[in-house]
């Protein structure tokens, strides 16, 4: 298992978003400045003052943890990165899903089909 790399970023340190010149808030909390993955997710969060939170991070892939204290409206477009990150894992599990059952099905009707299964295997 890789060490954890304890580097802290903050919200000025250039890698965890701020605006953009055209005024778009740009978030780039959910990648890792280790790796490169982009499955950093929060581990902790805290007010830090009335407009910023403290938020502690992870990276699933190399073991980076980080913390920093970012504004309300960088954490509000992470959130919704992270959003987007769960719609997607969830539309693979439901084809992984009916992946999964389709092939059980086949294997089930054609095992009825050779006699493989009979009306006794299901006496109790």
């Amino acid at each position: 298992m890789a060490e954890p790399n304890n580097n802290k970023r903050d919200s000025t340190d250039g890698q965890s978003g701020g605006t953009n010149t055209a005024g778009a808030v740009r978030c780039d909390l959910h990648i890792c400045p280790t790796c490169g993955s982009d499955f950093v997710f929060p581990t902790d969060w805290e007010p830090s003052g009335s407009a910023h939170w403290r938020v502690s991070l992870r990276c699933p892939e190399c073991e980076w943890i980080g913390e920093g204290v970012y504004a309300q409206d960088q954490l509000d477009e992470y959130d919704r990165i992270l959003d987007l990150g769960t719609e997607s894992l969830i539309d693979d599990l439901k084809v992984l899903t009916r992946s999964n059952m389709e092939n059980e099905i086949s294997a089930f009707a054609r095992a009825l089909e050779v006699n493989l299964i009979i009306p006794d295997d299901f006496v109790g």
